[in-house]
């Protein structure tokens, strides 16, 4: 009895209800990158800082990643 009382036990705090997946899907995705904005390297930082902000402007007007932006 103890044993089922425990598998109950984490398997319903695992579990999400709908709604909760339905919020996660609309909150954003962060990915986090690492660039040079100063010193030597700063000239290839600001390229690669408009490279991704292009590439998540794209991402996100063709559906984003799984759905959320």
């Amino acid at each position: 009895m103890r044993f089922l009382a425990l598998f109950c036990t984490a398997f319903f705090s695992y579990v999400r209800s709908p709604r909760a997946a339905a919020r996660k899907l609309r909150e954003p995705y962060a990915i986090n990158a690492l660039v040079p904005l100063t010193g030597g390297g700063a000239f290839l930082g600001s390229a690669y800082k408009e490279a991704l902000a292009a590439v998540e402007t794209i991402v996100n007007r063709t559906g984003g990643i799984q759905g959320r932006p």
